[in-house]
């Protein structure tokens, strides 16, 4: 069966009482956006990449090369590394809708759920609950990495002035209800914003089974844990919606609801306590 990544707006699961409170919980029942055709065919199920068109972690200085694009895709590394890379225009974008989303989505759980109605549930600090294609998962980001880390000479930013920002974080994602292996299940997502005529351009690189060590790839799978295509697929395509949905819905709030200083984000309630296994 070919995953589903929407649901019918009449079909959501039923918000709380407390989120129907929330002055734009009528954007919850909407039919989303879809990704371009351009996504849609790269992520095409049984469609896999050449593992040599992967941006591993010691490649990501290729990103400073003002001529350089990636490919788009998935595949599985010959050496069991999960991989996909989402690329997404979004004409029109601007930083600031970004650092607003910020202020959503670490505020409360309606400026998380939706930007993609039906497959994000709850957001706190360093926690996330979604679907990416298997069902409700627990994303626990665990670490930040720094540039020199990435293997970066200095700020990329400033070498490449058409890079707004990049993000590296070494992730967890595991079942929301034990027991849960703390050997496994892990990965690193790096996201990079870049300016793009009219507007800006997502490069989202997600790595299953690694981690990031001098610059360098670190495989961190567990002895009989396998990595498969399909869940590759589905994690770049769960984000290729995240992104044109947050065009769709961010300059509406921006517009209706002031920007707001940032708020502390919210700590983990005492349900997902047993998530920090670390």
């Amino acid at each position: 069966m070919i995953y589903q990544f929407k649901i019918d707006p009449q079909k959501l699961p039923a918000l709380t009482e407390e989120q129907k409170a929330c002055p734009y919980a009528a954007l919850y029942e909407r039919d989303i956006a879809e990704p371009g055709a351009d996504i849609l065919a790269a992520f095409a199920p049984d469609h896999e990449i050449a593992s040599s068109s992967a941006v591993m972690p010691e490649d990501l200085c290729k990103i400073l090369d003002p001529n350089f694009h990636p490919t788009m895709g998935y595949c599985v590394m010959p050496n069991g590394v999960g991989y996909s890379c989402t690329v997404v225009r979004l004409p029109g974008a601007v930083p600031e809708m970004y650092d607003y989303r910020l202020n959503l989505v670490f505020a409360e759980d309606m400026g998380f759920i939706v930007e993609y109605p039906g497959f994000h549930f709850e957001h706190y600090d360093g926690l996330c609950i979604e679907d990416n294609g298997a069902g409700p998962k627990a994303l626990i980001l665990d670490r930040n990495y720094s540039f020199a880390e990435l293997g970066f000479p200095s700020d990329p930013t400033k070498i490449n002035s058409d890079i707004l920002s990049i993000s590296a974080h070494d992730q967890d994602i595991v079942a929301v209800e034990g027991p849960i292996d703390p050997n496994r299940d892990k990965g690193v997502l790096i996201l990079v914003n870049k300016r793009i005529a009219g507007g800006m351009e997502q490069w989202w690189f997600v790595y299953s089974g690694l981690h990031i060590q001098d610059g360098k790839s670190a495989v961190v799978l567990a002895a009989d844990e396998v990595i498969s295509a399909e869940s590759c697929r589905r994690k770049g395509l769960h984000l290729a919606y995240e992104s044109v949905n947050q065009l769709q819905y961010l300059p509406i709030l921006m517009e209706q609801y002031p920007f707001r200083a940032f708020t502390p984000p919210r700590p983990w309630p005492e349900r997902y306590r047993f998530l920090q296994h670390k």
